[in-house]
């Protein structure tokens, strides 16, 4: 086979250590089966990593207040301060794309692990992304890799992902819902492959160490309300829910340690607004996870007993670390991830003997 150029897009220079395991392994897949591999962030396209954002004051700020307020007024305001960030983007990035795409690439992979989703810039960020290499090279073949489709989008989000879904000469997803959803909204087949991060490994790795910590992952308010987990729509219910949990996980056990962990800026954040909390009403101290890169996440879930989050690749983690895994079940995304992982044996050569299949395919 012919040494090919690959160009990869991802979300890989975010502050989540998800979408950063994702950029690692997906360049190191294709690197394997002989291949030039330059990465670029979807929408970070200038490639500045943020884990120094961990370091910031703005890091450690209290979680921000309770938005629920809903109206036409509020309404407008968020479309207009979408499409204003839409317009800002393009004009910042545009140049760049347009060099990037210049280059004689054959392949072009979008994803690895995205959520292919409604936001203020990822519809605008892929079709311009798609609209530049195919401007540079008409005949570019065009992968979207081991993403996956969710199932509501606006008007505008839908036309702009259909526009570029149509230059795609393939479709390989991470789980069943996506492929449905992905036929019925869009009307496009796929094929379906393991989530990406498992092709990084190919067995269990277990920790020598004997530990009694637990890792208890809290996500953002935000993310809650999104997915109306539990129904709860104010931030003390939620926090007071997951107060409930930590007791009921053994916070007040002294044989056990446990921790809270997060997977972002924005669960980073949230940890300390929850820890703040629960020490002022029950004057209990609860220790959190510190760590502000990829190898240090890593780490705390290789030496950890068990792992509980609402996050997919932070259960990956655990998975791959041979831990006790329980996935906090806030949105069809996780729950896609409970039945095809956590509710089967997880078997690590054959997953990524699907992965190396699906890149040989991808590179005929």
């Amino acid at each position: 086979m012919d040494r090919k150029r690959v160009l990869i897009i991802n979300c890989c220079f975010t502050s989540n250590f998800g979408d950063q395991a994702i950029g690692v392994t997906v360049e190191k897949l294709f690197k394997e089966n002989n291949c030039d591999v330059d990465l670029y962030d979807i929408i970070r396209v200038d490639n500045k990593i943020r884990s120094t954002l961990y370091r910031s004051k703005s890091a450690l700020s209290t979680a921000r207040g309770d938005k629920s307020k809903r109206g036409v007024l509020r309404s407008l305001i968020v479309h207009f301060k979408k499409s204003l960030a839409a317009t800002r983007w393009k004009s910042k990035n545009r140049k760049m794309i347009e060099s990037i795409a210049r280059n004689k690439y054959d392949i072009v992979i979008i994803g690895g692990g995205e959520l292919i989703q409604s936001n203020r810039i990822f519809s605008v960020a892929i079709y311009a992304w798609i609209s530049a290499v195919k401007r540079f090279n008409s005949n570019i073949k065009i992968v979207f890799f081991g993403v996956g489709v969710t199932d509501t989008y606006t008007r505008r989000d839908k036309a702009l992902f259909r526009s570029s879904f149509k230059h795609a000469d393939a479709f390989y997803l991470r789980d069943v819902n996506s492929i449905n959803n992905l036929k019925s909204i869009f009307g496009f087949s796929s094929k379906l492959i393991p989530d990406v991060v498992f092709g990084g490994y190919d067995k269990v790795y277990n920790s020598s160490c004997v530990s009694s910590t637990v890792l208890y992952g809290i996500t953002s308010f935000d993310r809650i309300k999104r997915y109306r987990y539990k129904n709860l729509t104010d931030r003390k219910d939620y926090y007071e829910h997951v107060y409930r949990e930590l007791l009921d996980i053994g916070l007040s056990n002294s044989a056990l340690d446990v921790k809270l962990m997060y997977s972002d800026i924005h669960d980073f954040k949230e940890c300390h607004a929850f820890s703040s909390y629960i020490f002022d009403v029950y004057r209990m101290k609860i220790e959190i996870c510190s760590y502000e890169t990829l190898l240090g996440f890593e780490k705390e879930v290789s030496e950890c007993k068990a792992l509980i989050s609402p996050r997919m690749h932070a259960c990956i983690f655990g998975l791959i670390y041979g831990k006790d895994v329980r996935i906090i079940d806030i949105s069809k995304k996780t729950n896609a991830f409970h039945k095809e992982y956590l509710s089967a044996n997880v078997d690590f050569v054959n997953m990524r003997k699907a992965l190396m299949l699906a890149i040989n395919e991808v590179l005929i």
